[in-house]
């Protein structure tokens, strides 16, 4: 699945953002699972790493010339299209066809934490694991920005 996206990117991006009332019927995201102030504090922190966000800190990169390449890891499939628009052949993504928790997808979602090490600028949402996994797993003084923090 690695060999399938050209890497390292310039760029590597995870962009968590499926909360709130549309995705609360799922178990994990329900507010059944969760403390209520927690659940808040999960909904304001995925509000923070809406795509917007990301968008506004590419587009900087792009200007400055620091994102010839953008691999991005999501957890949306209209995110990739909305980027893929946005960012044309700069844009790299594993496809896919779903956007589950199945044994599958966990498979494609270890190749992306591959793929979101490989970069030396990872833009990470905050309050998901997932980013902070990929953050752990790369190279000692990569840079990492957060969203709601450093953008």
């Amino acid at each position: 699945l690695v060999d399938q996206v050209p890497h390292p990117s310039s760029v590597a991006v995870h962009i968590r953002m499926a909360t709130g009332q549309d995705y609360d019927h799922l178990s994990f995201e329900s507010p059944q699972n969760w403390p209520e102030n927690r659940h808040q504090e999960l909904t304001e922190w995925r509000a923070k790493s809406h795509v917007s966000h990301f968008i506004a800190r590419l587009d900087q990169l792009v200007e400055a010339g620091q994102a010839d390449s953008i691999f991005v890891a999501t957890d949306l499939e209209q995110t990739y299209a909305l980027l893929t628009e946005r960012y044309g052949a700069r844009l790299r993504f594993l496809k896919r066809d779903r956007f589950d928790r199945s044994a599958r997808q966990i498979q494609y979602a270890f190749a992306d934490l591959l793929l979101l090490t490989a970069a030396p600028l990872f833009l990470g949402s905050t309050w998901s694991s997932f980013s902070d996994v990929a953050q752990r797993l790369a190279r000692p003084g990569r840079r990492f920005e957060r969203s709601g923090h450093e953008f």
